[in-house]
């Protein structure tokens, strides 16, 4: 669950295809396979619950043919605060991304917001990769827990 606070929120009005979540408010999941983010994959969803699905490798090397996993949905909905994002995964499809015990996956929120004519980005991370500028495609993006079988 993602409870997101945000008095402007900016998405695609007309929504057409699952490109249309980069344009605009969303929050992010990625898991990656290893800490090297060899492959990852993500998960976007927007105020309305529209879900850019994608894989990927290190660097920014983008599948955007990719499915989610069956059992994989997600839903949002806009409240008088922000919005409200539900997610869920199949815990086969989780226990897939353990290696060497552990399981590496990054959250992050892009908000855009509206300052006159212009749209304005501001990104969050769980866990600050102290990149120069914005970027979550990095390692040092992700975080890891232990899971005991």
């Amino acid at each position: 669950n993602f409870d997101v606070t945000d008095a402007d929120l900016v998405y695609a009005e007309n929504f057409t295809s699952e490109r249309d979540v980069e344009i605009g408010d969303r929050v992010e999941i990625f898991f990656a396979k290893d800490p090297k983010m060899k492959h990852y994959e993500c998960f976007e969803i927007d105020p309305q619950g529209h879900v850019l699905a994608y894989s990927a490798s290190y660097y920014r090397q983008f599948d955007f043919s990719w499915n989610p996993p069956q059992g994989f949905s997600a839903s949002a909905e806009i409240t008088e605060n922000g919005y409200h994002v539900e997610v869920r995964f199949p815990v086969d499809y989780l226990k897939s991304f353990i290696h060497n015990g552990k399981l590496y996956f990054g959250l992050y929120r892009g908000d855009f917001y509206k300052d006159g004519d212009k749209i304005v980005e501001r990104w969050y991370s769980w866990n600050n990769p102290s990149t120069p500028e914005p970027d979550f495609h990095v390692p040092a993006s992700l975080k890891n827990f232990t899971v005991n079988n």
